[in-house]
């Protein structure tokens, strides 16, 4: 029988903590009484659209797993794009509840023709509420099937 097996190529975690690593467009919206998690969570103003652009090198990986806490979630998508391959991607769909935070996920196959190519992550931003957002994870796997 096949088996399906996983490997994790790289991880990134962007979660609020560390101001240095943040560019300063983020520090005017940090905020420390609401969080999921450690001291610190985004909150996004209401004319806030975009967010969280981050390039990710897609080496080595054909599939990627994008999660985030936040509160708001009808506010939330996360994104994929890369304009050179016509490849767009987003999902805000809800996957677990805690501590009045709900978890939301993108789970994508990365298509052949993106090995070794960038693409674009990005938080959208969709009602125009006030929302909040912490512990971002962004996971590059290599899954194969084995017998």
């Amino acid at each position: 029988s096949l088996k399906r097996i996983k490997k994790n190529v790289a991880i990134y975690r962007i979660n609020f903590e560390n101001e240095l690593v943040l560019d300063t467009t983020y520090n005017s919206f940090l905020q420390s009484e609401t969080v999921f998690e450690g001291k610190k969570a985004l909150i996004l103003p209401d004319w806030i659209e975009f967010y969280l652009n981050r390039q990710i090198k897609v080496k080595n990986a054909n599939r990627i797993y994008i999660s985030a806490w936040v509160k708001n979630p009808e506010e939330f998508n996360l994104c994929l794009s890369s304009d050179k391959f016509q490849f767009n991607a987003l999902s805000g769909k809800v996957v677990d509840h805690k501590k009045g935070w709900d978890k939301i996920e993108l789970y994508k196959t990365i298509p052949d023709n993106l090995k070794n190519q960038t693409l674009d992550f990005f938080v959208w931003k969709l009602q125009r509420n006030y929302a909040y957002i912490d512990n971002v994870t962004i996971v590059l796997i290599h899954e194969k099937l084995v017998e």
